[in-house]
């Protein structure tokens, strides 16, 4: 190539986008590279041809461009070179038969299509000629399409012959028009102008039009699929008349035909697709005879009418197409931005109208016979439809095999060639009129997939149990802890209901309220009614009182049946059948369900409907055997777990009151012989996901209520190969369920899990808005016909015509779901969504409007909506929007609904958003905040930041408090279950759901773990008149500053100087360790509260830098007291900045979010007039001094507790290697200089995800897996047993946690790497020498390093897991700076390891954000900043493969100069180099 430039260009905008996705992913094919194939026959001149190209290439600038980015340039350029050499190759295929020979041809033109170009250089085409015979060859051309379109081709034929003839010389064509001109005329265009007709066109368009998935969308696979198709010749000449007659062009009509088909497979009334324009401007002289790439890609926009003829429609289509005629050359990403959404789609449509046919010089030229064999073009989009024009109008469709699937493809083809045919038979049949169904379709989904099998006679209840009792009578048939009764003993108990229900006025029809919990008598109630000829009411007596008074009301009963009823019963009546005359249509039950109009519709179930269901082939093998009832009975999973096995001699199991978890589950299989157990599809996932073991012992698990992963089905399978897991559908209006797709033993779950097919005496049909079937793969709403649909809603005559409506497809009713669904090609269905805005919670069906209506009456509320958002997969949550004050709402609402209809947390807006039809916009509703800190006190223990860390991860949120409720914090009885999981995987500690509500904070949950409220039982008590030291204490008896701990906050506004003077009297006066002095002659005295004055010191902004350090810097009289000081640095008078600096002898990072409460509370008393009013302290630090010194005086007694730990420590500890993990760089100093630096480093989403995930399967917090991978790059370093140490607060007496002072501990954590585990098994080690360690926690490291006779670790570890200092000064913004607890360089070893987990809006995970801190003495930067990229490296590789062996992880050495690591600095912010006792 000749390197001189001839030129530089701009792209146009086509050619951005191809640049785009040509580069995207430098590894995939490029789909834009496409290729020409031209057999050649005769006596061809091979060298001839070969200058012709060359002539050709030097004659077009065009063909010589590459691309490139330059530095300093914002967009990238063609650039021209003067000269290039065109790659051509020669390959004799002469040697081999006729069909070996074409079949190598066809592999190297698919070999050089395959071959990427690299855009920089030139030229971006290559030829191959390929010898087939003496007078026979192939010209492969393979080019970019970034250089030119197919417009260009009849011009670079007919150039190319041209200088064939003239043995490659130019002279006889005409001078080249260059494409320069037109890049000229496009950079003249009037842009703004373009873009205000496309907004136009596009307006009142909300949302793109995508034929594929759009979420989960799998990477582009190789190759793209390709489906042929045509019009045959006499419907290609109608059409072509038919458009002549109607002034149209047959484009438009194809492109009115594919919208037709988009709006019917979208059930849109307004659709977009993409459109391939030739977009060469007449006005520009020449432009017909130039190479390049003119072509562009604009969207096409075609409402739809149902009632329109077609006609009318694509003649509108192809005016608003010539409108946009003069503005088709504005590039498609800036159409896009001006139309917005709307204006996205994902199909494309090409109408290749460009001349076509042999080259001139066929007919006039040399005697060669050219035939085209065949080209290759294609285009991201994941459909293209290509249309070539003649003699029979033939299409090409295109897809992407990994979105669009070929048997899709090919349904697609043949569907828009039905409505083409359609056309030409009559241009003005109604769009409503057209049918988008092939051959067979209509009756397979009317007839065939859609019917269940035939079901049995209609019967009753009372008949089939009457039939069972007959045939089982002695057998048990409900089993409740230890009391049983058997199938007679059952129906007796049931008569004697019933003879008192008539004794009581219920009679046939008439309604009876049931309020007995789960138990035997309620199924013996249950029964009594049916036998009573009575309808049953489940009412829960738990819910809100105005809730039951709701429903009281609506039943109108005559009868309430209790529990004191039932025993009344079975006392005094007979238990002779009662006489009452039942039929398959008389009512069962009524069953409540969520309304949209603001109150509960009670649905009323027959007879029929439970016995057809009863009776359903579906149940083989579950009916007989033993199923669990655990639902609530005013749930219509009930209706399955009794009514199925009591109808066919099976046994119902009652579950315990409690909420069900896993180790009950597995306790009820044992005891019981569990068979069947039905769970939501919420609690199937939590329990699938945590403990999927649990199901051990069954046969038949079934789930349904909501969407399913199919995951949680696998790893049920994984774990219990046996089981066959049933996904079942259906709303209440339809019993229990219409539909269930079964995974059996030995059948993988498919990667989306269908809601199946209908079962017995059931037809569903998936209808479109005109009430018609739609295709398979298209989205529809399902109505449900046949035995199971229910008589209607209680007393509501409109909401019933409404969804029960009559079938036009069979006799009787269907129901109207709401559901959308579609049918995949084995013809089962899929689950979609809604198509209202009805919700599913915890399995319960929820009308917001209902919600919102309660809302809407709350004192102080204006507006109110509620949506379902799941932020986090699986975690749905009802959230509520308020305009208005929000006070006291959550109060109001659960005083009047069901739990499961509480919204889990209120948001409130200034307005709600709205549509532009003035709806809310329920789309643009905001995820609720989640505070990056929490209320109240931090964990206190490692069982109490255990418990915080699993209650963070379970509720998503960033971070949890000892003190926070699990319940405020958004927690439900699922979210309860899973947490009750996790403990007990974590900790080895059962858990049962209710000990949660009774003791809902990780503080009060740990307490009742350790089995006691108060373990250390620490009181005020007598003290010596010398108080000692603690052991931490001793190791800070220094006057340096390097021990001083700045607090320091920025505030704004009016300050009270005095009401803060005074407040910081009251925090001193509160807390002893602040007015404590350290005497030379030893211990510590405690000085009566005195004045502690606040200096007020003027500053610029420019010096405050400098004054807060000096002030933190000054060092203590430790001796002389008191350990802490406040100074305040005025720079305006509504600025200052309050810097209180305390000595680390007197406090640690706990303590001082402790100042800055009280610091807080005490100036909003002083600054209102009066005094803080808080409760006293039940201990000082003093007493806890006295009481570790007591234990510590009896360490030498084996079997003092100091003594048992002591000998678990040193025994633990013993044979650690002394040599540090990482080798110095340097030499320490004598006296330490306090120097340090940092490395940052992170992690992704995924990859956090990934470890969060190993975290639960190995039964692991995420820090025991952090710490894991920390352990696993020591090990790759040539460790074996890695010991790491962790900041304890040290405050796990409960007392202390109100308490300033010096609490914080060292914890060293082992972790053994030897044997080369693979990283899941080095979870498990880390996880159970962590639970050991925090069983003897409490034995101060300062003792145990006295008797190892040095530090057992180099490195510390840590999550941050304490917020800012909660400052809260009214009449002021609070600023923190600096805060004390960070942990910083070198501040507690020579390395230290600081973690942060990173979180989404919507509190899913986003990253872990990691610190390598580093003490200057020892190492140098670049070695910090290695081991920061080897251990980000090392999580990379864990997160994705846990399976892997630690040995063969790999730690490259990186490249030391990508590190930014901060440069040693004096620790400005309050971050002395620590001793080895140090603590935080």
């Amino acid at each position: 190539m000749d390197r001189r430039i001839e030129d530089v260009w701009p792209l146009t905008p086509l050619q951005e986008g191809l640049l785009f996705h040509s580069l995207y992913d430098g590894q995939a094919e490029d789909t834009y590279v496409v290729q020409d194939v031209l057999d050649i026959e005769g006596d061809l001149d091979t060298a001839a041809l070969r200058a012709s190209w060359q002539a050709l290439v030097a004659r077009h600038a065009t063909l010589r461009a590459c691309f490139r980015q330059p530095p300093g340039l914002e967009h990238p350029v063609q650039v021209i070179p003067a000269r290039v050499q065109v790659p051509w190759r020669n390959v004799d295929l002469t040697g081999r038969p006729p069909e070996d020979a074409l079949a190598e041809a066809e592999r190297i033109a698919d070999e050089e299509r395959a071959r990427r170009f690299d855009l920089a250089v030139p030229p971006l085409l290559r030829l191959v000629l390929l010898r087939l015979g003496p007078a026979a060859h192939r010209l492969v051309l393979t080019n970019h399409h970034i250089l030119m379109d197919g417009w260009s081709l009849p011009t670079l034929q007919h150039e190319l012959w041209t200088l064939y003839e003239a043995g490659g010389d130019p002279s006889g064509l005409p001078p080249v028009t260059p494409y320069r001109d037109y890049l000229g005329w496009l950079n003249a265009q009037d842009k703004d102008s373009a873009r205000a007709a496309w907004r136009a066109d596009l307006a009142g368009l909300h949302e793109p039009t995508l034929l594929a998935p759009t979420t989960g969308r799998p990477s582009a696979a190789a190759g793209h699929g390709q489906v042929h198709a045509k019009l045959d010749r006499q419907s290609t000449a109608a059409l072509t008349e038919l458009a002549r007659r109607h002034g149209l062009t047959p484009n438009t009509f194809v492109q009115g035909a594919w919208a037709l088909l988009l709006g019917r497979l979208l059930g849109r009334d307004d659709v977009v697709f993409g459109a391939t324009v030739a977009a060469r401007p007449a006005e520009l002289r020449g432009v017909e005879s130039m190479l390049g790439l003119f072509i562009n890609t604009v969207p096409v926009r075609v409402p739809l009418t149902a009632s329109r003829p077609v006609s009318d429609l694509l003649t509108e289509v192809q005016t608003r197409q010539g409108a946009l005629m003069p503005h088709q050359y504005l590039g498609l990403s800036e159409i896009q931005k001006a139309g917005g959404p709307g204006a996205e789609f994902d199909s494309l449509l090409v109408y290749e109208s460009y001349p076509r046919g042999a080259p001139e010089e066929e007919k006039n030229g040399p005697p060669l016979k050219l035939t085209p064999v065949r080209g290759h073009n294609v285009s991201h989009y994941p459909v293209s439809l290509a249309a070539f024009p003649g003699p029979e109008l033939l299409f090409l469709l295109t897809h992407r095999p990994e979105l669009i699937s070929a048997r899709s493809a090919q349904l697609l083809a043949a569907r828009f060639l039905r409505i083409l045919h359609q056309l030409v038979a009559d241009p003005d049949v109604r769009a409503a009129d057209l049918d988008i169904l092939v051959d067979g379709e209509r009756d397979r989904l009317l007839h065939g997939v859609n019917t269940g099998l035939p079901g049995p006679a209609p019967t009753t209840v009372t008949g089939l149990f009457d039939r069972t009792v007959r045939r089982h009578r002695n057998d048990i048939a409900v089993v409740s802890g230890e009391t049983t009764l058997t199938y007679g003993q059952l129906d007796a108990r049931a008569n004697q209901v019933a003879r008192h229900l008539h004794a009581s006025g219920a009679r046939p029809g008439g309604r009876v309220v049931v309020t007995l919990a789960r138990s035997p008598g309620l199924v013996v109630a249950l029964l009594g009614v049916a036998k009573a000829g009575a309808v049953a009411v489940p009412v829960d007596t738990a819910q809100p009182a105005r809730r039951v008074r709701t429903l009281f009301d609506d039943a109108a009963s005559a009868v309430v049946l209790t529990e004191t009823d039932v025993e009344k019963a079975l006392r005094h009546h007979s238990d002779a059948p009662p006489a009452a005359r039942v039929t398959p249509d008389c009512g069962l039950y009524v069953m409540y369900t969520s309304g949209s109009t603001g109150t509960p519709k009670g649905v009323v179930t027959t007879h029929g409907n439970v016995a057809a269901l009863a009776q359903d082939t579906c149940w083989d093998g579950i009916a007989a055997g033993h199923v669990l009832f655990h639902a609530p009975h005013t749930f219509d999973a009930a209706t399955l777990e009794l009514w199925v096995p009591l109808l066919n001699g099976g046994r119902v199991v009652i579950a315990p009151p409690a909420d069900l978890t896993a180790k009950t589950l597995a306790r009820l299989v044992t005891d019981h012989g569990l068979t069947a157990v039905h769970l939501t599809a919420g609690l199937f996932r939590v329990l699938a996901q945590e403990t999927p073991e649990c199901f051990t012992g069954l046969r038949h698990v079934l789930t349904g209520g909501d969407a399913v992963p199919a995951e949680a089905v696998a790893g049920v399978r994984d774990a219990c190969p046996d089981v066959t897991v049933s996904h079942l559908y259906g709303p209440t209006e339809t019993t229990l369920c219409a539909t269930a797709f079964a995974v059996g033993p030995g059948t993988p779950a498919p990667a989306v899990l269908p809601i199946g097919g209908p079962r017995a005496a059931v037809r569903v049909y998936v209808l479109d808005a005109a009430l018609r079937p739609v295709p398979p793969e298209v989205t529809g709403e399902l109505y449900i016909a046949g035995e199971g649909v229910a008589r209607g809603y209680l007393g509501r005559a409109a909401p019933t015509a409404e969804r029960f409506v009559a079938c036009p497809y069979g006799d009787g009713r269907m129901y109207r779901t709401g559901d959308l669904v579609r049918w995949d090609h084995d013809g089962n269905l899929i689950f979609l969504g809604r198509a209202d805005d009805q919700v599913k919670v915890r399995g319960f069906r929820i009308e917001p409007a209902e919600v919102e209506a309660v809302l809407g009456q709350c004192p102080g509320v204006r507006q109110a909506a509620v949506i379902v958002r799941e932020d986090r997969p699986g975690d749905k949550r009802l959230i509520a929007y308020v305009v208005g004050d929000a006070a006291g709402t959550r109060d109001f609402v659960a005083e009047r609904l069901p739990d499961y209809m509480v919204p889990s947390a209120t948001v409130v807006l200034d307005a709600l958003p709205l549509t532009v039809n003035g709806k809310v916009d329920r789309a643009a509703l905001p995820a609720p905040d989640h505070p990056s800190g929490y209320s109240g006190r931090g964990p206190g223990s490692p069982v109490e930041e255990i418990l915080c860390a699993l209650f963070a991860e379970v509720l998503g949120v960033p971070r949890a408090g000892a003190e926070d409720g699990f319940f405020d914090l958004g927690g439900d009885s699922l979210l309860a279950t899973r947490l009750a999981g996790r403990v007990q995987a974590v900790l080895g500690k059962d858990l049962e759901v209710r000990t949660l509500f009774e003791a809902p904070s990780p503080a009060a949950l740990a307490a009742r773990l350790a089995d006691t409220g108060d373990r250390h039982g620490l009181a005020a008590g007598p003290r010596p008149d010398v108080i000692p030291l603690t052991p931490g204490q001793r190791s800070m008896l220094s006057d340096e500053s390097r021990y001083n701990i700045p607090l320091t906050v920025r505030l704004g506004g009016p300050l009270r100087t005095d009401a803060l003077e005074a407040a910081w009297h009251d925090v001193t006066a509160r807390h002893e360790a602040l007015r404590t002095r350290y005497p030379q002659t030893g211990g510590q005295q405690v000085t009566a509260p005195g004045r502690t004055p606040l200096t007020v010191v003027p500053v610029t902004e420019d010096d405050l830098p400098g004054a807060l350090d000096a002030a933190r810097a000054r060092p203590f009289d430790l001796a002389a007291g008191p350990p802490g000081r406040a100074d305040l640095f005025a720079l305006a008078p509504d600025d200052h900045v309050l810097q209180i600096v305390v000595h680390h002898i007197a406090a640690d990072g706990w303590s001082t979010g402790l100042i800055a409460r009280d610091l807080s509370t005490a100036y909003t008393a002083r600054a209102a007039g009066g005094a803080p009013r808080w409760a006293p302290l039940p201990v000082q630090y003093a007493d806890f001094a006295v009481r570790l010194n007591e234990q510590a005086a009896r360490l030498d007694e084996p079997d003092s507790p100091f003594g048992q730990r002591l000998a678990y420590w040193t025994g633990v500890l013993a044979d650690l290697p002394e040599a540090p993990l990482l080798r110095p760089d340097r030499t320490p100093p004598a006296e330490p200089t306090g120097l340090g630096g940092s490395v940052p480093f992170a992690i992704d989403e995924a990859a956090h995800r990934a470890l969060l995930e190993t975290a639960r399967r190995e039964r692991a917090t995420l820090f025991m897996v952090l710490r894991a991978a920390i352990a696993a790059l020591w090990a790759r370093r040539g460790a074996v047993n890695v010991p790491m140490g962790t900041v304890s607060a040290g405050r796990a007496d409960h007392a202390t946690s109100d308490v300033v002072g010096l609490f914080a501990d060292h914890l060293v954590l082992r972790a053994d790497a030897g044997g080369d585990p693979t990283f899941a098994e080095l979870v498990r080690r880390v996880r159970a020498a962590d639970l050991a360690a925090y069983a003897h926690q409490d034995l101060p490291s300062q003792l145990v390093e006295e008797r190892l006779g040095r530090r057992p670790f180099q490195m510390i570890t840590g999550m941050e897991n304490l917020p800012d200092p909660p400052w809260d000064l009214p009449g002021l913004t609070a600023q923190p700076l600096h805060p004390a607890h960070r942990n910083r360089g070198a501040a507690r070893s020579e390395l230290a390891v600081t973690l942060r987990e990173l979180r989404a809006p919507g509190s899913g995970p986003a990253g872990v954000e990691g610190v390598v801190w580093y003490s200057a003495d020892v190492y140098e930067r670049r070695t910090a900043g290695a081991f920061a990229a080897q251990l980000a490296g090392v999580l990379r590789q864990v997160a994705a493969e846990p399976a892997a062996r630690i040995g063969r992880l790999r730690t490259e050495p990186p490249e030391l100069s990508g590190f930014s690591a901060t440069a040693p600095v004096a620790p400005a912010d309050g971050a002395p180099r620590r001793k080895a006792g140090d603590r935080t």
